[in-house]
């Protein structure tokens, strides 16, 4: 295990999108690390699997730069590349595979996929045929800016949200949904080591309002 986290990947949504849609077969990502943390030490010891000692599929960053286009919008795409570099051997196999697929693809917009998959999630194909369906997990306060967003295996999920959230219920009405999501990507946080502290030898102090004169 490498001593600062585990690698993983961060996908862009309109490529996952248009792999599900059928009209590509390679995703966009690069390489990121999901560094130490508590919230890492638990995913170890509750079902993470590792690969080679340093890389996992189980979690993912998803980056949500940029939408899907129309079977219109691709060819016009296409032709457009075409027009500018000429009729290469792989412009020509584009323009084929979107005749092909014309019936396959659908337009979305980045804030559309964001939405589709907060709600429902999405699948990603590795090579070998694993299939893993993701689910949102949470969003970095550090990265909100960016729009980028971690999901987790499935079947990794309650545990990993129950222990992000300890256990806290909203409630239907009102819910402080942007504050739960601002406090519970807090024990994500990297860490560089760890100490134990007795609960009794932390002094808990209620809120207090303070008033002062200013100009």
């Amino acid at each position: 295990m490498l001593e600062w986290g585990v690698r993983i990947k961060n996908f862009q949504s309109g490529s996952i999108m248009e792999c599900m849609q059928g009209v590509r077969d390679i995703y966009d990502y690069t390489d990121a690390m999901l560094t130490n943390s508590l919230f890492l030490d638990f995913l170890k010891l509750n079902g993470l699997k590792i690969y080679r000692g340093s890389t996992t599929r189980q979690i993912v960053g998803v980056t949500f730069d940029y939408g899907t286009r129309s079977y219109e919008e691709e060819k016009k795409h296409i032709d457009k590349l075409i027009t500018e570099r000429g009729e290469t051997e792989k412009l020509v196999q584009l323009r084929d595979q979107c005749e092909a697929n014309k019936d396959k693809y659908k337009h979305y917009s980045p804030a559309e996929i964001r939405e589709k998959f907060y709600c429902d999630g999405f699948d990603i194909v590795y090579p070998r045929g694993e299939k893993i369906h993701y689910k949102m997990l949470y969003r970095s306060v550090a990265k909100a800016k960016k729009g980028l967003c971690m999901f987790i295996d499935q079947r990794l999920y309650k545990k990993a949200h129950d222990f992000l959230w300890m256990g806290i219920r909203l409630p239907k009405k009102n819910a402080p949904i942007v504050e739960i999501g601002a406090y519970s990507a807090l024990i994500t946080s990297t860490i560089v080591d760890r100490i134990q502290i007795n609960p009794d030898d932390v002094l808990i102090l209620k809120d207090v309002d303070s008033f002062f004169k200013t100009n």
